[in-house]
């Protein structure tokens, strides 16, 4: 398997690579440019590839934090011409997703929201609390490892299995605030 990009209808983990971390760096700058006209206040590589030891599809996640929502329709068109494909989020979402890649090879997913926004916050929670709690990242990759190998097909019920782990953690992060 190549270091990044995935089959967008399939689950295959990946273990963890540093490269990672420089891939998101290239795609930071390369979006930070592109939106020099909003205002984005923070960019940051978020996901299971953003934490060391954590098994993950190797597609890097990486979530655009705005001053101002309203402003995510104004990322279109530059993101666009930066190689990124806008897809349309179910209502209720307050965040924009783009990806990078065809869908036999999709490298990255990119979240545009509101920089201290509900989405956001999560994001980074999760993030930092696995990052900080190695005994936890084992049980995840357990929990991974195993929706991997029984929905290897069906990325949905692959998403769906961690939703209980990712709340109950986000929820021990905000404990520890």
């Amino acid at each position: 398997m190549s270091v990044i990009g995935l089959d967008n209808r399939i689950v295959k983990l990946a273990k963890y690579n540093k490269q990672w971390v420089s891939l998101f760096e290239r795609e930071k700058k390369l979006i930070e440019s592109s939106l020099k006209n909003v205002e984005v206040v923070d960019v940051q590589h978020v996901g299971s590839t953003s934490i060391p030891g954590v098994v993950a599809k190797p597609i890097i996640d990486i979530a655009v934090g705005l001053k101002r929502f309203a402003d995510a329709k104004k990322c279109i068109k530059p993101l666009r011409k930066a190689g990124y494909e806008y897809r349309v989020q179910p209502s209720g979402r307050w965040r924009y997703l783009f990806v990078k890649g065809p869908p036999t090879c999709r490298t990255v997913h990119l979240y545009v929201e509101r920089w201290g926004g509900r989405d956001w916050r999560d994001l980074v929670l999760f993030r930092d609390y696995l990052r900080n709690n190695p005994n936890v990242c084992k049980d995840y990759n357990q929990l991974k490892k195993a929706l991997a190998q029984n929905y290897s097909n069906q990325r949905k019920s692959y998403l769906a299995g961690k939703d209980e782990f990712i709340k109950k953690i986000i929820r021990l992060a905000e404990e520890n605030l």
